[in-house]
C-alpha cells in the first residue's frame, strides 16, 4: 500500500463544497464540534469567503484530490480583541491518528504568527483527549473548564478552555 499524497494549503472558494461536506460529517458524529449539524452551503460560502477577505488564517488538508480535514482561525472583532483568534479543525474519521492534525494545525498556527494574532483561543470538549493532546503538544495551555457546558445524547459534557500565545510574547 503506497503512502497518500498529502497537501496542507490555503483553502479556496472551489473547496467550499468539500469544506462545508467534512464539517457536516464530523459534526453528525455528536462528539467533536459544537453543533449536531454543518453549515448551509451559503453559510459555508460565507464563512469561507470572509476568512479569505480578512487574511483569517484557513487551511485544509487534501489526500489524492479529496478534501479530508481543516483548521481556521477567526480572528476576534474590534481594536481590543484585533489580536486573538478563535480555531477549529476537523478531520474525517478514516484520516485521524495519522499526523495529519498535527500538520494542519501547526501550518495553521505558523500563518496565525505571521498575520500578528498573539493568541489563539480554542474549545474543546473534555472527552477528546486525543484532540487536548495534540493542543498541549503544539503549546496550548488549559485556561478553564465549562462544566456542563454541553447537552447532547442525554449527557452533559465539560468543555475545556485552552490558548496559545505567540512565541514572540513567550520571550
Amino acid at each position: 500500500m503506497t503512502a497518500p499524497n498529502i497537501e496542507i494549503r490555503p483553502i479556496r472558494e472551489q473547496d467550499i463544497g468539500a469544506f462545508r461536506a467534512a464539517v457536516d460529517a464530523v459534526a453528525r458524529e455528536r462528539h467533536y464540534l459544537s453543533t449536531p449539524q454543518g453549515p448551509t452551503l451559503e453559510g459555508a460560502a460565507n464563512f469561507v469567503r470572509n476568512n479569505i477577505e480578512k487574511g483569517n488564517p484557513q487551511f485544509v488538508a487534501i489526500v489524492d484530490g479529496s478534501l479530508v480535514g481543516w483548521c481556521d482561525i477567526v480572528r476576534g472583532e474590534g481594536d481590543f480583541k484585533r489580536h486573538v483568534g478563535t480555531m477549529g479543525m476537523g478531520l474525517l474519521p478514516p484520516w485521524r491518528e495519522r499526523g495529519i492534525g498535527r500538520q494542519l494545525l501547526a501550518r495553521t498556527l505558523a500563518a496565525a504568527d505571521a498575520v500578528d494574532l498573539s493568541r489563539v483561543e480554542l474549545s474543546v470538549h473534555a472527552s477528546n483527549e486525543r484532540a487536548i493532546r495534540l493542543y498541549e503538544s503544539l503549546g496550548f495551555e488549559h485556561e478553564g473548564r465549562q462544566r456542563s457546558a454541553r447537552f447532547i445524547d442525554s449527557r452533559f459534557e465539560d468543555i475545556v478552555l485552552m490558548a496559545r500565545l505567540a512565541p514572540s510574547l513567550l520571550l
